[in-house]
């Protein structure tokens, strides 16, 4: 039983987390062009991205959406649920053969926007995710307490997860990475549990399956997570000649994948002929086929980049060399205790290595928040840590209460020195652009830009009279006669960097091609104007 104290305590400190991210969500002011796609592909009826010839792969630069206005309803309808479409699934289907998604998430969303039709708010992807992160919280006290018998101390690695800034983003980042979570710390829990009561009952066996199914028709990360927690299960279950439960979880975690491929039969070509399938194999091909130093390079490179995530968005701690100190701490830390580990708690912390080096060679690290890809983990993680220094203390003959008070010192610190409100997560907006932003409700927008930079202002054209599409040696004078304001991607970068200097920023990737100087002439300069993650620069056009 929880003490009425650590009660009390948790209960506080769950509210105040769930508090901070409803705040956040409420002033969300810029999106990512994949949390506008969440939208787009839950309720658009006319195309996952509203022309036939675009797909994941953005293979074709032109496309039907060039040249031609088009009116803002279309982007309006593309992200909200009309009323004579409410509660209408088929078109998710058809709009996910051309992303690389499985279809629960979106089934989700579009059933919470038919309840508020023809209406756009964040708080309507918001609030599933705020409802999996409050679960996520429960739960993963749960799972805390299987190895850290104290209350109080059980409670550190929930909110050093729950307060920090990955945390927080994953709530906030209006994408399926909430749900996944959830899911891989139900389901990390469950095995455990199964582990140290060496028993498969029917009810465990069925949640297993549930968590493990769920998951994966969430996201096919997820089928990764599974594999490997089965895996070591299965290898414990061994070893301890449990013959019954072995068999039994592995066709319960066999049959949750065919589940999958039952519900969603397409998720075969997706995985082995999208984008992100064939980029997989690329890795895994390159490690094979290259010499032995070159692999060696290349999986030093990308797992220092994968596990530098786990402290900097923990931690905020930025810097690779601390990084590296840091993670060399816990690996001695991790050899001094290791008798003092329990053994059942082996099974999460190599599901959490394998998974996180399997996830570091297929996914591509460019421009962008990859630390989405590694969400589902960060609650083991944060585990990982507290538990080992707990034990590493212990070593030293540390009291439990000094520890408690030591190390929920440490994670309050780390709370109170997070800064969300510049996290890339939560899409900050200049101020030029919020003064903007109103002012290009109802007018004719020219944009030049690319596909995905033209993406991510789809909520803005929503409310615009009409937007043009083009590249900049195709606009003719007629665009510009009836055009009110241009648009014109400068850079895709955290930072706005101004138009043609080659100013050096992190993660900066300036626009290749300046406007020409007589069409210069027709434009005049009014502000930066900040999409999302891509800089643009605003102008008037002059009549």
């Amino acid at each position: 039983m929880i003490k009425h104290g650590a009660r009390i305590l948790f209960v506080l400190l769950f509210l105040f987390n769930i508090g901070l991210v409803g705040y956040y969500i409420n002033h969300k002011e810029g999106f990512f062009m994949d949390e506008l796609w969440s939208y787009g592909h839950a309720n658009s009826s006319q195309g996952a991205f509203l022309s036939q010839d675009i797909d994941s792969h953005f293979t074709h630069y032109k496309t039907g959406l060039h040249e031609h206005w088009i009116n803002g309803k279309v982007f309006h309808d593309y992200l909200t649920t009309q009323k004579d479409e409410q509660f209408s699934y088929g078109h998710i289907t058809k709009n996910l053969q051309k992303s690389v998604h499985p279809p629960l998430f979106y089934y989700l969303l579009h059933t919470v926007c038919s309840f508020m039709p023809d209406k756009f708010s964040p708080w309507q992807a918001g609030a599933i995710n705020l409802f999996f992160f409050m679960l996520t919280l429960l739960v993963f006290y749960k799972f805390s307490r299987l190895f850290i018998k104290d209350e109080y101390l059980a409670m550190a690695p929930v909110f050093l997860w729950g307060f920090s800034n990955i945390g927080l983003a994953t709530c906030v980042f209006l994408r399926m990475y909430a749900m996944q979570t959830f899911f891989a710390v139900c389901l990390i829990y469950e095995v455990s549990k199964m582990l140290l009561e060496n028993e498969a009952d029917n009810k465990r066996l069925f949640l297993i399956f549930l968590w493990a199914t769920l998951g994966n028709l969430t996201q096919f990360s997820s089928l990764v997570f599974a594999f490997f927690t089965a895996l070591l299960a299965d290898i414990v279950l061994c070893r301890r000649k449990n013959l019954n439960a072995f068999i039994s979880f592995s066709v319960v975690m066999l049959f949750s994948v065919g589940v999958l491929f039952a519900v969603y039969p397409e998720a075969y070509d997706v995985l082995r002929y999208s984008k992100r399938g064939v980029e997989s194999y690329q890795y895994w091909h390159f490690i094979f086929t290259q010499p032995l130093s070159q692999s060696m390079v290349f999986l030093g490179r990308k797992n220092i980049i994968a596990f530098g995530l786990y402290f900097s968005e923990l931690f905020n701690i930025q810097t690779l060399g601390v990084m590296l100190i840091t993670g060399v701490f816990f690996l001695l830390a991790f050899l001094l205790v290791f008798k003092k580990i329990n053994s059942v708690f082996f099974v999460p912390f190599f599901v959490f290595i394998l998974t996180t080096i399997y996830l570091a060679i297929c996914m591509t690290y460019d421009l962008g928040m990859t630390s989405r890809y590694h969400m589902m983990l960060m609650p083991t993680a944060a585990l990982i840590i507290v538990y080992l220094f707990s034990l590493l203390l212990t070593q030293f003959k540390v009291p439990t209460k000094i520890m408690t008070v030591l190390i929920s010192g440490v994670v309050l610190c780390l709370m109170l020195s997070m800064d969300f409100k510049t996290n890339m997560y939560r899409i900050p907006i200049n101020e030029e652009t919020r003064f903007y932003l109103p002012k290009l409700a109802g007018k004719n927008i020219l944009i030049v830009s690319d596909i995905p930079a033209f993406f991510e202002n789809t909520l803005m054209f929503s409310k615009a009279k009409a937007v043009y599409f083009a590249m900049p040696s195709v606009i003719g004078k007629d665009v510009l006669k009836k055009a009110d304001y241009m648009l014109i991607t400068n850079s895709v970068a955290w930072d706005y960097v101004p138009l043609g200097k080659n100013k050096v920023c992190f993660m900066c990737a300036p626009a290749p091609k300046l406007l020409d100087e007589d069409f210069a002439k027709q434009l005049k300069f009014k502000a930066p104007y900040r999409s999302g993650v891509v800089n643009f620069d605003l102008y008037e056009v002059k009549h």
